[in-house]
């Protein structure tokens, strides 16, 4: 049996999600086929430095939602990485106590 690179990205990416869990992704295009009723095709992306193609610096206050991965486990904490040159993050990790 052969597998075509389509499999391996289906795979690849089924490894990564779960069923239910909720994802970060940007529309990338919407096709609206007249040809059948109700069809609809919407284009996604998950990558980061597409989600955030538009985000500076500048942009970000208090209550902003952002999408990264983490790029280290430190000992207080995890930094993380938003696929963007110009800024990374760190997030405390909660002490035991739940403080």
């Amino acid at each position: 049996m052969t597998t075509t690179p389509q499999d391996e990205e289906t795979s690849f990416i089924s490894s990564l999600y779960h069923e239910g869990q909720l994802v970060s992704c940007i529309v990338l295009q919407v096709d609206d086929d007249r040809k059948e009723l109700a069809q609809i095709k919407i284009w996604l992306s998950l990558r980061l430095s597409v989600l955030h193609k538009s985000l500076s610096l500048d942009s970000i206050q208090e209550g902003t939602v952002l999408s990264a991965y983490t790029k280290s486990i430190e000992d207080h904490g995890f930094m993380l990485h938003f696929e963007l040159p110009s800024f990374t993050g760190f997030m405390l990790r909660l002490s035991q106590s739940g403080n």
